[in-house]
């Protein structure tokens, strides 16, 4: 019975952004605040140059740790979901 009790699908509308570029990765999470959505989170870092060439991931251990790093320092408040919205 505990099968039932699990949260498989979340169709919880919390999602962050993540923008991946040649040269910087970009994070950003929304938040509503009344009927406004204001910013919670957003953070920007470089990426060294080869990572990532044409739009495409070319060394995919390198990019997950700037990615984690990203999402870290996000602010300023945390990042508070997994659910990824992203573009290249």
């Amino acid at each position: 019975m505990s099968f039932l009790n699990k949260n498989i699908i979340s169709f919880e509308p919390r999602a962050f952004g993540l923008d991946l570029s040649d040269l910087s990765i970009k994070t950003m999470q929304l938040e509503k605040e009344g009927k406004r959505e204001k910013i919670r989170s957003y953070g920007s870092l470089e990426i060294p140059a080869g990572i990532i060439m044409d739009g495409k991931i070319m060394d995919k251990e390198k990019i997950i740790p700037i990615i984690r790093e990203a999402v870290k320092k996000s602010g300023p408040k945390k990042i508070n979901t997994k659910k990824v919205i992203s573009t290249s």
